[in-house]
C-alpha cells in the first residue's frame, strides 16, 4: 500500500497531467469528472481534497483557472504556444521541402502534443496534404546538426556530394570524391538549407545544398579563417538571389530551383545552356509546354531567335545550343 505522501504526489501529478493535456477555455472539466478520472487511476479522494490540491498547484505557479459554478469547473490557462501559433508551425513543417514526409509527420505529432485534446483534433483536421516535392534524405537533420557543431567548434567537415544523372537517378558526384569544407554558416533559401564555407578543393568560398550532402563527418582539423572582407549577408544575397522568384514553370514547379530539379534533376547552377533556355521559354504558357515537350522545344527556338536578334547570342552559338537541345531528356 502506497504511503500518504506518495499518494498525494501521484494525485497532484495526475491532476496536472489531466488538466494540461485535455482542457482549455472551451473545454473545462468539472470536479466530478476529475474525481472519476482519479478513481480510474486507483485514487479515491473527495471534493475538498481536490480543491486543496488545485489551490496548491496554483500557488506553485501553475495556470489553472477555476470557473465558479456548481460544481466548479477547471481548465489549463496560458500555454507556451497559442493555437494559431501551433497551426503556423505545423503549416511550415508540412510544406517544407527539405523535411522528409516521415519526419514531417513526426514533428507535427510533437507540435500537436503542445495543445489540449480538443486542440489536437482541431490541428489534425486542419493539416492539408500538398503536392510539393518532399526530400527523401532521412539524415538531413543529422547533417544540419553536424554542420552547426562544426561552425560552433570552428572545425572542418568532410562529406560526399550527390547529383542527378541524365536518367534522373541520384549518384555521387565525381565518383564519390571526398569534399573538405570549413563551414561558416547555414543559409535557408527556397525551402533548402545551404552550407557556405571555404572549400579546400576550390580554394575559395563555396556553397553546397545540405540535402545533397551524404556521409558527413566532423573533422578534428581546425577550420580555415574567414577571408578578410568576407561578409556572409552580402555573399548570401549575391549567390541566392537567382533562386528568389516564384514564376510558374508548369507541372507544379514554382521558381527556377524547383523547375531545374523537377525537369532535369539539377540545381540551377548546373544547367546546361540548352536546359536553361528550355526553361526560359516555359513561363510563357507553362501548363501547355509542360504537357507537350514538342511545343516546348518549338518555344525554345523562338527564345533562341530573340536572343540572337537582341545580340545576346551569335547565330553560331544559338545553332550549337539548338543542336545540344536535340539530346535533352525531359
Amino acid at each position: 500500500m502506497k504511503s500518504e505522501p506518495n499518494t498525494m504526489k501521484r494525485r497532484l501529478l495526475l491532476v496536472q497531467k489531466l488538466l494540461y493535456e485535455t482542457t482549455d477555455e472551451q473545454h473545462p472539466l468539472n470536479t466530478f469528472e476529475i474525481l472519476d478520472y482519479l478513481q480510474e487511476q486507483g485514487i479515491v479522494t473527495n471534493r475538498k481534497t481536490l480543491k486543496g490540491d488545485i489551490d496548491l498547484m496554483v500557488e506553485c505557479g501553475m495556470d489553472i483557472i477555476t470557473v465558479q459554478s456548481k460544481p466548479n469547473r477547471y481548465f489549463w490557462g496560458a500555454r507556451n504556444f497559442e493555437q494559431a501559433e501551433l497551426k503556423l508551425l505545423i503549416d511550415a513543417v508540412s510544406s517544407s521541402r527539405f523535411i522528409t514526409l516521415k519526419k514531417s509527420k513526426d514533428l507535427c505529432r510533437k507540435i500537436m502534443a503542445l495543445s489540449s485534446t480538443s486542440g489536437k483534433k482541431e490541428l489534425k483536421r486542419n493539416i492539408y496534404a500538398t503536392n510539393r516535392i518532399k526530400s527523401k534524405n532521412e539524415s538531413l537533420l543529422y547533417i544540419v546538426d553536424t554542420v552547426n557543431e562544426a561552425i560552433i567548434r570552428k572545425k572542418q567537415i568532410t562529406f560526399q556530394y550527390t547529383e542527378y544523372a541524365p536518367d534522373k537517378k541520384k549518384i555521387l558526384r565525381n565518383d564519390g570524391e571526398i569534399y573538405t569544407l570549413s563551414p561558416y554558416a547555414l543559409f535557408w533559401n527556397e525551402d533548402f538549407y545551404y552550407v557556405v564555407g571555404h572549400s579546400e578543393k576550390h580554394d575559395n568560398i563555396s556553397s553546397f545544398r545540405a540535402d545533397r550532402i551524404c556521409h558527413i563527418e566532423l573533422s578534428e582539423e581546425d577550420a580555415a579563417k574567414k577571408p578578410a572582407g568576407f561578409v556572409l549577408d552580402r555573399y548570401s544575397r549575391q549567390i541566392f538571389e537567382m533562386y528568389a522568384n516564384t514564376i510558374y514553370f508548369g507541372s507544379g514547379y514554382y521558381g527556377i530551383a524547383e523547375a531545374a530539379e523537377g525537369y532535369f534533376g539539377k540545381e540551377p547552377a548546373q544547367l546546361t545552356d540548352a536546359e536553361a533556355i528550355y526553361l526560359a521559354g516555359m513561363p510563357n504558357a507553362p501548363s501547355t509546354y509542360a504537357s507537350s515537350p514538342e511545343l516546348a522545344f518549338k518555344r525554345m527556338q523562338v527564345v533562341l531567335k530573340r536572343m540572337v536578334k537582341c545580340r545576346v547570342l551569335t547565330q553560331q552559338q544559338a545553332d550549337a545550343i539548338a543542336a545540344d537541345a536535340e539530346n535533352l531528356t525531359v
